[in-house]
C-alpha cells in the first residue's frame, strides 16, 4: 500500500506539544510511497556550514490523497465497536479536520519525515549527466567515493525499512570481491569493485 498507520500507546507527536493532563493513544499516518521531490543546495562554499534543504513535503495531488485516505482509515478504524469507550476524541489540527482540504492544510502543517528517505543519490548510467553515482556506486566527479546503501535508489516503491535492501547492495559489493576472503576485505575498500 501507499500508507501507514504507525501506533503508539501514548502521545506520540513531533510538532505538537503533549497536553497536560489525559491518555492517549497516537495513531501517525504516513505515506511511504510519495511522489514530492525535494532539494539540495549548497548555503556557501565553507563545508561546515548547513546545506539549504528543501524536503518539498506533500506537494503531489498523490500525495494528498493519500495523505487524507491515511487519515480517514484511522478514523473508520478507531470508530468501530471494539473501541466503542476508548477512544473519546481526535486532538490537534489533524484531528479537527473534517474535509479533504482541511486534512491537506492541517497534515502539511503538521508533517515531518519518519526518518527513511532513499533515492537521495540517484544512480544513473556513467555518462548521463544526471544522477550521483554511476552502476557501480561511484560517486560521479569524486575519484575513491562510492555510496552503497539505499540512497542509490533512483526510486523505491516502499520508503521505508529498506536494511534488508541495504544489506543486498554490500552483499553485492563484496560478491564482486573474490580475489579476497570475506575477513581480508574488512575494513578495506574492494579494489576488485571498479
Amino acid at each position: 500500500g501507499h500508507i501507514e498507520l504507525l501506533w503508539a500507546n501514548n502521545f506520540i507527536a513531533i510538532n505538537i506539544p503533549m497536553p497536560a493532563t489525559g491518555n492517549f493513544m497516537t495513531i501517525n499516518t504516513a505515506v511511504v510511497t510519495p511522489t514530492s521531490r525535494g532539494n539540495l543546495r549548497l548555503a556557501s562554499s565553507d563545508p561546515f556550514t548547513f546545506p539549504i534543504i528543501n524536503p518539498n513535503f506533500f506537494n503531489t495531488t498523490f500525495d494528498q490523497t493519500a495523505m487524507v485516505s491515511a487519515v480517514r482509515a484511522a478514523r473508520t478504524f478507531v470508530s468501530k465497536q471494539p473501541w466503542q469507550g476508548f477512544i473519546t476524541g481526535n486532538f490537534g489540527e489533524v484531528g479537527a479536520a473534517q474535509t479533504d482540504a482541511e486534512i491537506i492544510a492541517a497534515s502539511r502543517d503538521e508533517i515531518v519525515s519518519i526518518w527513511h528517505p532513499t533515492s537521495t543519490a540517484r544512480m544513473s548510467p556513467a555518462n548521463a549527466a544526471w544522477g550521483v553515482v554511476d552502476p557501480q556506486l561511484r560517486v560521479k566527479g569524486i575519484k575513491g567515493l562510492r555510496i552503497v546503501d539505499a540512497s542509490i535508489f533512483v526510486s523505491c516503491g516502499f520508503t521505508c525499512h529498506l536494511l534488508a535492501d541495504a544489506n543486498v547492495l554490500r552483499a553485492a559489493y563484496h560478491s564482486r570481491c573474490t580475489h579476497h576472503s570475506p575477513s581480508a576485505y574488512r575494513g578495506r575498500a574492494c579494489r576488485g569493485f571498479h
